[in-house]
């Protein structure tokens, strides 16, 4: 090792379509011999193929396959090992002209932001110098990367990134979280059931129509899944917590709830006893409520609701 613990890595190669179209296994092969070539300080030359595939943790021969592309990109050359371009040039220390000439080119560009004003990066020689395309500062081409290059491969990262989020499966699996969560919040499970889950997902997703505010869900589903904890099963056993009927078969189809019917039918038996329950202290008749008169019971006027 040569005790160096860091690289020289410049931002431009985001913007470098020689590196940017290399596959990613090959893309990330480069940047690991650069970081090799840095470990080894032999002024850019890499080490015998196979100490290299070695330390890479690779076949030899994948290692010679991507070193070839890498060839073809003109990012290393041969010369018996494999050797990267500008190396040493690339990683020695600024010159105090070169230290100068960019700490003028920080300045100006901020006087630039600072107006709400596009940095010119193409105005001057200066500027050009320091934005040459990576490929450059490893070979001996001359070529300048055009402004129309970098905005072309900008904007097909963002299309792809675009295509990215707005992919169903990623649709599907944010949903399909959030789905989670309500369940838990329901039920205080952690997961939904795996035998459950083909029907409990599209379930949430019909209710998720009716209810777009998830606490709002939530109440709705709670209703249903108390209800059916407190049923029971005809040998009197109570359901179990991982049979999710309740949520497909039940709130689904906005069922009555037994337990809401029960609770309905107490207090309509409850009202109707306060209406119609006698006076104890009344005087006609003992208090009974009713009395015999010519042969037909009368309703006492003590009795709530009589007329």
């Amino acid at each position: 090792m040569s005790g160096y613990y860091w690289l020289k890595l410049y931002t431009e190669i985001l913007h470098d379509p020689k590196i940017m179209r290399l596959s990613p296994p090959v893309r990330l092969r480069f940047y690991e011999c650069l970081v090799l070539a840095r470990d080894c300080d032999k002024g850019g030359d890499l080490p015998p193929s196979e100490d290299a595939a070695f330390v890479f943790r690779i076949p030899e021969d994948q290692y010679e396959s991507e070193m070839m592309e890498l060839q073809r990109s003109g990012l290393v050359e041969k010369n018996g090992n494999w050797h990267l371009p500008k190396f040493s040039e690339r990683q020695s220390a600024l010159s105090g002209a070169e230290r100068a000439r960019m700490h003028r080119q920080t300045k100006q560009k901020e006087e630039y932001e600072k107006d709400g004003i596009c940095y010119p990066e193409d105005s001057n020689e200066d500027v050009k110098e320091s934005n040459e395309p990576v490929t450059e500062r490893y070979n001996d081409r001359n070529e300048s990367l055009h402004r129309e290059e970098k905005i072309r491969i900008d904007k097909i990262r963002v299309e792809e990134d675009s295509k990215i989020a707005a992919s169903p499966a990623i649709s599907d699996s944010i949903t399909n979280v959030s789905n989670t969560r309500v369940w838990s919040e329901v039920t205080g499970m952690v997961a939904i059931p795996g035998s459950e889950i083909s029907k409990v997902l599209p379930a949430l997703d019909a209710l998720r129509i009716r209810f777009p505010n998830q606490d709002e869900l939530i109440a709705y589903l709670k209703r249903y899944y108390e209800d059916w904890q407190k049923r029971k099963r005809k040998d009197g056993a109570t359901y179990s917590r991982t049979n999710c009927a309740w949520l497909y078969d039940l709130a689904v189809a906005e069922e009555t709830l037994k337990t809401e019917v029960a609770e309905k039918v107490k207090a309509a038996n409850k009202e109707y006893f306060e209406n119609n329950r006698p006076k104890p202290d009344c005087k006609i008749w003992g208090g009974n409520g009713v009395y015999n008169k010519d042969g037909r019971f009368i309703k006492c006027s003590c009795m709530k609701g009589s007329k």
